[in-house]
């Protein structure tokens, strides 16, 4: 999974749900002129949950692939 298929994912899904989209960025803005440490508290956190769920579905998919050769493969 590349970065750019990953950037595009996330433009879709902000495109798709254009009502949960506005309020949410009106919010981050108002977090961000309001209260800055809250603000990239909430990013960073997000940034480190998001490295997981990557990881957690890159060893996933590696898994798969190795389950599928296992299959394939006749003693």
């Amino acid at each position: 999974m590349n970065f750019d298929m990953v950037l595009s994912n996330i433009i879709r899904l902000f495109q798709n749900n254009i009502y949960i989209s506005i309020p949410a960025a009106i919010l981050m803005l108002y977090l961000l002129l309001r209260r800055p440490k809250l603000f990239f508290s909430i990013v960073v956190i997000g940034l480190i949950l998001a490295a997981i769920l990557y990881f957690i579905s890159d060893l996933s998919t590696t898994g798969l692939s190795y389950k599928k050769q296992m299959i394939g493969k006749t003693p």
